[in-house]
């Protein structure tokens, strides 16, 4: 029995060992944590987010003024909009922030937005159950007449600072401006209603460049799709447009890239408002290390603003790859840094919005084409191009003109007489603008 007790003893003493040296390491490891010190700024990160900031006054605010239009009926839609801002900053919920605006007695649309969609774009059902006849209309701009002045006001705004509060009215007073642009050039009144569409849109080419995260961004990109749904309405129904104003707008729709929505400076502001939230997690718990998420929350915007430039029928495999190769979690803990674990779980949610973003570009990418094909539509009018030419000229046309989804000239239908630009591997309809 001695051998036996012998090989027990040295298993048991292998077993003691391995258990001090697996508890040395975990104390090791956690002491690391625990006293180790954060990172130094990339190469380049403070240059990349550094950006002049000027206070701007509230009465020149187009943020604030967006963030107050509900403003009682008396009220003053600035001071009304700092009230609505300073709420949802203090109030420890939006449901407790919404009760207490609710108290204020704000204005609202008189309209709900099915009646309205028939207006902005024939996708939507036109019967009349859902769609408001030119009367309804008529009505419902008499009833938000204060709104629509009010929006008239903060399209001479200059500056935007501040997340806009107010994104669905704004969205809804856009929905009834159209309608109205669209009823003037049914009854014959077209140029009060490129007066009142010009105007809107030299302000949404203003503001959509401004800096803004996310929320503005997509706001103004959002009107931006309506306002040129209703330029290609106005020019179909209207060719004279074309006559009056079509050097004008030659020069509004020249085309552009991405740049036109400054996604540079829209990250800007998303880091800027992660780094408020990981600073004020890092006086709580001395484990989170705001210069370590800083860095690579930078690393993930370069690898988006890279992959963003390419071809938009790629955007599937770039967000996949950005996704999974870098910032997945996802159960993989290969992907966690297990040196910093807390700091590398949150600088990988941090980015995750960032890096779900190819929709938001694309959506851009389908307001350019339609801008494009609108400029091509124009030139085509001027240049009395005959159908049987008109794919000669789109083919022409140069790179700048090309759908940005396939790299490849628009597309003529001939049948339905109709400027095309597909949209490949997309079970939405394509861009189309007709001549």
């Amino acid at each position: 029995m001695k051998p036996l007790n012998n090989r027990f003893k040295f298993l048991l003493k292998i077993v003691l060992i391995t258990i001090i040296l697996i508890i040395l390491l975990v104390s090791l490891w956690a002491a690391y944590i625990a006293y180790r010190s954060d990172e130094a700024p990339d190469a380049g990160r403070d240059a990349f987010y550094a950006r002049s900031i000027v206070a701007v006054p509230d009465n020149q605010n187009i943020a604030v003024a967006i963030s107050g239009i509900n403003a009682p009926t008396r009220g003053d839609i600035i001071e009304h909009g700092r009230f609505v801002i300073n709420t949802y900053s203090k109030a420890k919920s939006s449901e407790i922030s919404n009760a207490i605006i609710a108290k204020k007695n704000e204005i609202r649309l008189t309209s709900n937005r099915n009646e309205l969609m028939c207006w902005i774009s024939d996708l939507y059902d036109n019967s009349p159950a859902h769609c408001a006849d030119e009367a309804r209309i008529r009505t419902l701009l008499s009833e938000n007449k204060l709104l629509l002045n009010r929006y008239a006001l903060i399209q001479t705004l200059p500056h935007s600072q501040g997340v806009i509060k107010n994104v669905a009215t704004i969205l809804d007073v856009n929905d009834l401006l159209a309608a109205e642009i669209k009823l003037d050039v049914k009854n014959k009144k077209s140029e009060a209603a490129y007066a009142k569409w010009i105007n809107n849109q030299r302000f949404i080419d203003r503001a959509i460049a401004l800096h803004g995260g996310i929320v503005n961004r997509g706001l103004f990109v959002s009107i931006y799709g309506i306002s040129l749904d209703t330029l290609e309405f106005m020019l179909f129904e209207s060719p004279d447009m074309i006559k009056q104003h079509g050097d004008e707008l030659l020069t509004l729709l020249e085309p552009v890239g991405l740049e036109k929505y400054n996604i540079k400076g829209m990250l800007k502001i998303e880091h800027q408002s992660s780094q408020q939230h990981v600073i004020q997690m890092h006086l709580a718990s001395k484990e989170i290390y705001p210069e370590y998420i800083a860095n690579r929350e930078y690393r993930a915007q370069l690898n988006f603003l890279k992959e963003a430039q390419k071809n938009p029928f790629n955007y599937e495999e770039s967000e996949n790859k950005l996704y999974e190769q870098y910032y997945y979690i996802g159960g993989n803990a290969r992907t966690l840094d297990w040196l910093n674990p807390l700091s590398s779980v949150l600088s990988k949610l941090s980015v995750n919005g960032v890096l779900r973003g190819f929709t938001f570009i694309k959506s851009m990418h389908s307001k350019n084409s339609l801008a494009k094909l609108l400029n091509l539509k124009i030139k085509i009018h001027q240049q009395n191009i005959s159908d049987a030419y008109i794919q000669a000229f789109l083919n022409s046309a140069g790179s700048e003109y090309f759908n940005p989804f396939t790299n490849k000239p628009m597309r003529w239908d001939a049948v339905n007489r109709v400027l095309v630009c597909d949209k490949p591997n997309s079970d939405k309809r394509p861009v189309e603008v007709r001549l």
